[in-house]
């Protein structure tokens, strides 16, 4: 029977994000069912306006969740018991835009989108414009390290490292995004009359382990 050497190569990289990503959210509500998408049409259209106004098209803005339905409030009937009614409708909408990282660039949108009409919630992202080749690299780094840790093992007990037989790795998504701001809203009717926000991200740490059995 063949010998054989079973280990783990573990991998890390810290990588820098070179995009930046601004994510909208749109939650409102009114009686009826027109006046609520009529309102969640207009919010859309301002947003959409703005972005515009900064070079985005209407197929930059990705809509990433979108739902309009009935909204219910809780009372007390008059013997004391909770009772459960209609009021309205409401929508809940969620979109984004990305772009290459540029601070110049981010205030000039962040200043536009603070000018009249409806201003959403929005929080500030940081990803990477090409995350599969990051995986990759990965990847290989813990494979050649598993190679490294056999190596050592075999030679440890006097043996000859041989190839490999066989590989294990459960592929997963990583989150390569870093939020220096969750949730904010910028100021009303214009009274920013010019963003300064400069951050400068922290790199984006991932990890990944894979299983190498090697003959010897």
């Amino acid at each position: 029977m063949e010998n054989t050497i079973k280990v783990t190569g573990r991998s890390k990289i810290s990588v820098a994000p070179d995009t930046t990503r601004i994510v909208f959210d749109m939650n409102d509500w009114r009686e009826s069912y027109d006046e609520t998408l009529a309102l969640f049409n207009g919010q859309f259209a301002s947003l959409l306006k703005k972005l515009k106004s900064c070079g985005f098209s209407k197929e930059d803005l990705k809509t990433t969740h979108y739902s309009l339905s009935v909204r219910n409030e809780n009372y007390r009937d008059k013997d004391g018991n909770y009772r459960t009614k209609q009021v309205g409708y409401e929508f809940y909408h969620t979109s984004r835009i990305e772009f290459p990282s540029d601070g110049k660039r981010l205030n000039r949108i962040l200043t536009a989108l603070s000018k009249d009409g409806a201003m959403p919630e929005f929080r500030i992202e940081y990803t990477v414009s090409d995350p599969e080749s990051v995986k990759k690299e990965l990847i290989a780094a813990a494979v050649k390290d598993a190679g490294e840790k056999a190596k050592v093992l075999a030679e440890a007990a006097g043996q000859k490292l041989g190839g490999v037989i066989s590989i294990n790795y459960a592929y997963g998504e990583d989150d390569m995004t870093v939020r220096p701001m969750e949730r904010a809203k910028l100021c009303a009717n214009g009274a920013c009359d010019a963003m300064n926000v400069n951050f400068t991200p922290e790199d984006i740490v991932i990890e990944d382990t894979v299983s190498v059995i090697y003959a010897f």
